[in-house]
């Protein structure tokens, strides 16, 4: 993305896209609900220098996905994250983030909210408490106005890219969560848990088999040799009888082809043509 440093005010006459239209090819296909945004965004990235090709394709993208041309040109590479956000944070004349240190995030309570949205998340710096947020384009004219009304908000808002939010929330949850991630088999399901060798009945039946043993030992010594060699004796050759089995059953190994890399997606989609 190459955009200028500034856009046209928002009282500039808006670049006129193609018709919409179902059969045409040079033409968008917006979502019938979500027409009056799509078409905003088309005409924002228009301004901004994004080739209608590339907006045309996002554009369907986004409908067939149900989500935004914005995100649609990021996954499809389109667009670099931080330089795009960093221009976002220069048009609304807010501070750009390009790394947040987890240590300064105040938690939400519940920490997967930062991972699945993005933003806004609140960091104390020094004496203050900011807010974060990754804005979009859709949101761009609501933010102006809300600038506009109260310039000082400047002073309590950073822009950050989505994936730098989400860094810094999975960092700061991190020592948390393999706690609980260690913890929590041992505290809800303990006889499952690795760290318990034995639970209380196995124990118990375990110290009476032993102690049976010993008792046979010294009472019958040659009787209870003749029985352990016996026991043993049958659970080796119950060792190699399993072994011939899985010899005398085992197939020669399939090979199979490996997935070169064009079979591999990148990003959150694999953005392609709309369809004609």
């Amino acid at each position: 993305m190459e955009p200028n440093n500034t856009l046209p005010p928002p009282e500039d006459p808006p670049v006129r896209l193609p018709a919409t239209s179902a059969h045409g090819q040079g033409h968008f296909t917006p979502h019938p609900a979500g027409t009056v945004d799509l078409r905003a965004e088309a005409e924002f990235f228009a301004r901004c220098g994004i080739g209608k090709p590339d907006v045309k394709a996002a554009w369907a993208d986004a409908v067939r996905n149900a989500t935004s041309i914005e995100r649609e040109l990021i996954a499809a590479r389109r667009l670099d994250p931080d330089i795009y956000y960093r221009f976002l944070a220069q048009h609304l004349g807010l501070t750009f983030a390009d790394r947040i240190d987890p240590t300064q995030m105040i938690r939400p309570e519940r920490d997967e909210i930062p991972l699945r949205r993005p933003g806004p998340v609140k960091i104390r710096l020094h004496d203050r408490v900011l807010t974060v947020l990754a804005p979009e384009a859709r949101d761009l004219p609501r933010w102006r106005h809300r600038l506009a009304r109260d310039p000082g908000l400047r002073e309590a808002l950073v822009v950050a890219a989505p994936q730098t939010i989400r860094d810094a929330a999975w960092a700061a949850g991190a020592s948390e969560r393999v706690r609980a991630t260690t913890r929590s088999l041992a505290e809800t399901a303990a006889a499952s848990s690795a760290r318990q060798v034995l639970t209380g009945r196995q124990g118990f039946a375990f110290g009476c088999l032993l102690g049976v043993m010993v008792w046979l030992a010294v009472t019958w010594p040659a009787l209870t040799l003749d029985g352990v060699h016996l026991t043993f004796s049958s659970l080796f050759f119950g060792n190699i009888l399993l072994r011939l089995a899985a010899a005398s059953g085992r197939r020669s190994p399939c090979r199979c082809r490996r997935r070169t890399s064009r079979n591999r997606t990148a990003g959150l989609y694999n953005p392609g043509r709309p369809a004609r």
